[in-house]
């Protein structure tokens, strides 16, 4: 999956990585992937399960540790 986002437009300083966010279907909250931010917009999630549907999300991260706005969502219905 490949996911790219803009820095925020709040903020003038450096973008420093981004957050991966998901959820799954019937989960209306998203959950941070990552543990520290990543330096390309970019994960493989290793962790879904076949037949069902996942949302994805990224924001950039500044110097300051500040989000941007989350992306476009991108869904995914993994096969069974």
């Amino acid at each position: 999956m490949w996911i790219s986002t803009g820095p925020p437009i709040s903020s003038p300083v450096p973008i420093v990585g981004y957050n991966i966010y998901c959820s799954a279907d019937g989960d209306s909250s998203y959950h941070r992937l990552n543990s520290s931010p990543l330096k390309e917009p970019s994960y493989t999630d290793h962790l879904v399960q076949s037949g069902r549907t996942y949302r994805y999300v990224v924001r950039s991260v500044d110097n300051q540790g500040t989000e941007s706005s989350p992306s476009v969502t991108v869904n995914v219905t993994i096969p069974e």
